[in-house]
């Protein structure tokens, strides 16, 4: 196994909350009919697949891989953006049907997303919270946009400049300081949180109060200083 070199007990609190929405997950089963491809199934499997894509991302910052976590955050965003659209839309049973087919949704079919004032609901707090909190995403996001196309810091990511040579085969972990693995693990769970929330208020309605309860939980410890009076 590869050695850890970004150990940090925030990880420890963002795995804990995966661990909780794994549960949930488990229990979304028992409301699908896996033999029907409807809006259920879709978002089942979506939600699922955010699950473990959070947990590659999580094991990604622990390496010190930027280039991967740039990857998985882009393709959580995306799917973040369809679960949205799929919640808040009574017209996509197509757009589902599509999906299932292998079809990708097009961007201006997904841009709905949970607005500001659901959010702050969702976690019992104030909308300005939810602006200081996107805030910081959005840096977040921006900071590893570069890592999605052949920028410089991408192109050298495997480049050892004291040596002068690539590691062809291989990856070059980054020692990330403790405040960038702070916002690279919220920027991960931000995205799979929301997604949750959303598909229990709209769709699943599976003893929601507790499960959103506890989603709140978790992320209240991550962004204690946003969610201070």
């Amino acid at each position: 196994m590869k050695k850890i070199i970004n150990p940090s007990v925030k990880l420890d609190e963002a795995n804990n909350m995966l661990d909780e929405l794994i549960k949930i997950h488990k229990l979304l089963a028992d409301k699908v009919d896996f033999e029907v491809k409807d809006k259920k199934l879709a978002l089942f499997i979506l939600l699922g697949s955010q699950i473990s894509l959070a947990a590659r991302a999580l094991r990604s910052i622990e390496q010190g891989w930027v280039e991967d976590i740039a990857k998985y955050q882009r393709i959580l965003t995306e799917a973040r953006d369809l679960v949205h659209y799929l919640c808040e839309t009574d017209h996509s049973e197509k757009h589902v049907q599509a999906w299932f087919s292998g079809n990708k949704i097009k961007s201006d079919r997904n841009g709905r997303k949970m607005s500001i004032k659901n959010r702050a609901a969702f976690l019992d707090t104030e909308t300005k919270t939810i602006e200081n909190m996107n805030s910081s995403v959005n840096t977040a996001i921006k900071a590893l946009s570069k890592y999605l196309h052949p920028s410089y810091e991408l192109s050298t990511a495997t480049f050892d400049f004291k040596k002068r040579r690539f590691k062809y085969f291989g990856k070059k972990g980054e020692v990330f300081s403790k405040q960038r693995i702070k916002s690279l693990t919220r920027l991960i769970i931000y995205e799979v949180v929301f997604s949750f929330g959303i598909c229990l208020i709209k769709v699943f309605l599976l003893n929601t109060a507790e499960h959103l309860k506890k989603m709140a939980t978790f992320t209240r410890k991550l962004w204690p200083e946003s969610f201070e009076k």
